[in-house]
């Protein structure tokens, strides 16, 4: 690549480029969060015998309580993959299960270590793909098109949202696609709804953060309806 470190810091021949602008503001928040972090390393214990995964999952959750309580971060993430069983996948045993038992291990171990925080926390999980609901020839689970979303913090009311027996008409559970369940709502209602509740944020500003939005609110009304999880 022709372009270097320095560049994103505005000292390049590239400086007139196309998005040179948004580059030179990423490579300035690169700098910013590396030294974030660099101020929050050493030592660290969780609290109220919080006890992470033993995975790579529950190390990374173990460093995000660690940098909400030292930085002040306000949304981090992290991923966990392993649930793409075509095959194989298992019931009540399985490589299913197991994934699921680490988040909610991690569900557990985060409101522990963040109890003190945990009414100004929302953890919330999403998916760029469901399951189907039926299994497949080779005992496993294909991509299909709805999914579940977890969220959890001191905020949240909870419940099931709209997938309960009140939301659907009988027949009405599954897609044209038999095996698919059918979505019932845009992922982007959940974000706003944390963005605008639990941050503050003017709803006007969600057409910068999730473009498209307030178009597809007009054509897809139900989708991207308000749950009131918060």
């Amino acid at each position: 690549m022709s372009c270097t470190l320095l560049g994103l810091y505005g000292d390049s021949p590239l400086a007139n480029a196309f998005y040179a602008e948004t580059v030179n503001a990423t490579g300035r928040a690169l700098g910013g969060t590396l030294t974030t972090l660099a101020g929050a390393q050493g030592p660290y214990t969780p609290e109220n015998g919080a006890v992470y995964p033993n995975t790579r999952f529950g190390d990374r959750l173990r460093e995000c309580a660690m940098l909400f309580k030292r930085t002040e971060v306000r949304i981090l993430g992290t991923e966990i993959g392993g649930f793409d069983n075509h095959s194989n996948q298992g019931a009540i045993y399985g490589t299913h299960v197991d994934r699921l038992q680490e988040v909610a291990q991690g569900f557990q171990a985060l409101s522990l270590d963040l109890q003190n925080w945990w009414d100004d926390m929302v953890v919330v999980t999403m998916t760029e793909f469901g399951r189907t609901s039926a299994e497949n020839g080779s005992f496993g689970t294909d991509h299909a098109e709805a999914s579940v979303v977890f969220a959890a913090g001191g905020g949240v009311k909870g419940g099931v949202y709209n997938c309960d027996a009140n939301t659907w008409a009988d027949g009405d559970m599954f897609s044209q696609r038999e095996r698919y369940l059918q979505r019932k709502t845009d992922f982007r209602s959940i974000f706003g709804e944390i963005f605008t509740k639990h941050f503050g944020t003017d709803p006007g500003r969600l057409e910068t953060v999730m473009p498209g939005i307030e178009q597809d609110k007009l054509d897809f009304p139900s989708d991207l309806a308000e749950l009131g999880f918060l």
